[in-house]
């Protein structure tokens, strides 16, 4: 019951962090179609100021306290993407889940989960524009990883 516990949580930590494919073929890519809008065409709503509010900022850093102090240390957002990122990697090439290897694949994943719990949980109330900036962002920290490896 506990294996099937990790598989069912490492396979919902892996969709909320999975990137989408590169296109193929010469598709046009989003970054090809961006389309400049002026502020004038923008709704205002749209344009209202972002920032985190001061009883934002408290609540996060009392729920980051209650999860350090259940989990441990966590890591940052860059690294908790860029290991679950290779934890599905590897998942994806294991052919076999009875094996040692895979076994080794699960108990590392239960490792980086203690350690990323500040970052699993993702607001389901979220905007279309807060998701695509949490996408962003994790593209972002794969894309610097991979050039911090070459």
């Amino acid at each position: 019951m506990k294996r099937i516990t990790y598989i069912a949580l490492f396979f919902s930590v892996i969709s909320m962090v999975a990137c989408k494919s590169a296109p193929q073929n010469n598709e046009e890519t989003e970054e090809d179609a961006i389309e400049t809008i002026e502020n004038e065409a923008i709704d205002p709503m749209l344009l209202a100021d972002s920032t985190k509010k001061a009883h934002e900022i408290k609540e996060h850093q009392e729920n980051l306290k209650a999860i350090e102090k259940k989990y441990g240390e966590q890591w940052g957002f860059c690294e908790c993407v860029v290991a679950n990122d290779s934890i599905d990697k590897a998942v994806k090439n294991l052919k076999d889940f009875e094996t040692p290897e895979a076994e080794k694949l699960l108990e590392r994943f239960e490792y980086v989960s203690n350690k990323c719990q500040a970052f699993l949980g993702m607001d389901a109330s979220a905007t279309p524009e807060q998701r695509a900036k949490h996408e962003k962002k994790v593209k972002k920290c794969l894309k610097d990883a991979k050039a911090n490896k070459k």
